[in-house]
């Protein structure tokens, strides 16, 4: 009957063991999704960032009187 119970106790354990690395290897791979996902979303934000900055400047061009347009240095022109 000890038998039994040292056997099935072993069985516990060894189950447990292998449940808790399971969950560890679970753990790490979730971690790493975690770190690329934050990578991801700096990436969007720097996008985001150059998009705002390239409406900016078109706005600052937009905004210039045609009169500005029309006066070009004549060594801009072609000959």
């Amino acid at each position: 009957m000890l038998g039994y119970l040292t056997g099935g106790l072993a069985a516990v354990a060894v189950a447990s063991l292998g449940y808790a690395g399971v969950l560890r290897a679970d753990r790490v791979a979730l971690q790493q999704d975690v770190v690329s996902l934050q990578l991801q979303l700096s990436a969007c934000g720097g996008r985001l960032q150059t998009i705002l900055d390239d409406k900016g400047s078109d706005h600052a061009v937009d905004q210039m009187p045609d009169t500005d347009l029309i006066a070009v240095p004549d060594h801009w022109l072609r000959p």
